[in-house]
Protein backbone atom coordinates (compact mmCIF):
# COMPACT_ATOMS: atom_id res chain seq x y z
CA UNK A 1 0.00 0.00 0.00
CA UNK A 2 2.57 2.58 0.47
CA UNK A 3 3.99 2.16 -2.45
CA UNK A 4 1.75 4.10 -4.51
CA UNK A 5 2.46 7.40 -2.62
CA UNK A 6 5.56 9.82 -3.34
CA UNK A 7 8.32 9.25 -0.99
CA UNK A 8 7.84 11.53 1.78
CA UNK A 9 10.81 14.24 2.02
CA UNK A 10 11.42 16.67 4.68
CA UNK A 11 12.27 19.67 3.37
CA UNK A 12 13.73 22.30 5.92
CA UNK A 13 11.77 25.42 6.03
CA UNK A 14 13.16 28.83 6.52
CA UNK A 15 12.73 28.85 10.32
CA UNK A 16 13.82 25.76 11.07
CA UNK A 17 17.84 26.61 10.21
CA UNK A 18 17.12 29.20 12.78
CA UNK A 19 15.57 26.80 15.52
CA UNK A 20 17.90 23.85 14.74
CA UNK A 21 21.24 26.76 15.76
CA UNK A 22 19.41 27.97 18.40
CA UNK A 23 18.76 24.26 20.30
CA UNK A 24 22.24 23.23 19.27
CA UNK A 25 23.81 26.57 21.36
CA UNK A 26 20.94 25.82 23.89
CA UNK A 27 22.57 22.18 24.35
CA UNK A 28 25.80 23.56 24.43
CA UNK A 29 24.92 26.17 27.53
CA UNK A 30 23.00 23.02 29.37
CA UNK A 31 26.19 20.87 28.85
CA UNK A 32 28.43 23.86 30.32
CA UNK A 33 26.36 24.36 33.30
CA UNK A 34 26.60 20.61 34.26
CA UNK A 35 30.41 21.14 34.07
CA UNK A 36 31.48 24.51 35.77
CA UNK A 37 30.97 25.17 39.05
CA UNK A 38 29.79 28.37 39.02
CA UNK A 39 29.78 28.71 42.67
CA UNK A 40 33.59 29.03 43.00
CA UNK A 41 34.15 31.74 40.02
CA UNK A 42 31.09 33.50 41.86
CA UNK A 43 33.19 33.96 44.70
CA UNK A 44 36.21 34.75 43.32
CA UNK A 45 34.28 37.44 40.91
CA UNK A 46 32.82 38.89 44.67
CA UNK A 47 36.21 39.41 45.50
CA UNK A 48 37.05 41.83 43.02
CA UNK A 49 33.54 43.40 41.87
CA UNK A 50 31.78 45.77 44.63
CA UNK A 51 28.40 45.10 43.83
CA UNK A 52 25.42 46.30 45.59
CA UNK A 53 28.00 47.80 48.17
CA UNK A 54 26.89 51.41 47.67
CA UNK A 55 23.45 52.15 49.11
CA UNK A 56 23.28 55.05 45.92
CA UNK A 57 21.92 54.38 42.20
CA UNK A 58 20.51 51.30 40.66
CA UNK A 59 21.24 47.94 41.48
CA UNK A 60 24.25 46.36 39.67
CA UNK A 61 24.26 43.68 37.71
CA UNK A 62 25.52 39.72 39.06
CA UNK A 63 29.08 39.44 38.69
CA UNK A 64 28.45 35.99 37.53
CA UNK A 65 25.97 37.55 34.96
CA UNK A 66 28.70 39.77 33.51
CA UNK A 67 31.58 37.23 33.05
CA UNK A 68 29.23 35.01 31.07
CA UNK A 69 27.75 37.77 29.24
CA UNK A 70 31.73 38.01 28.14
CA UNK A 71 32.28 34.11 27.45
CA UNK A 72 29.18 34.37 25.13
CA UNK A 73 31.00 37.48 23.30
CA UNK A 74 33.75 35.52 23.00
Amino acid sequence: MLGYFKPRTVQMSFGQHFMDAAAAKRSFYVALNKVMNWESITQLLLDIYPVGKQSRGQKAYSPLLLFKMLLVGQ
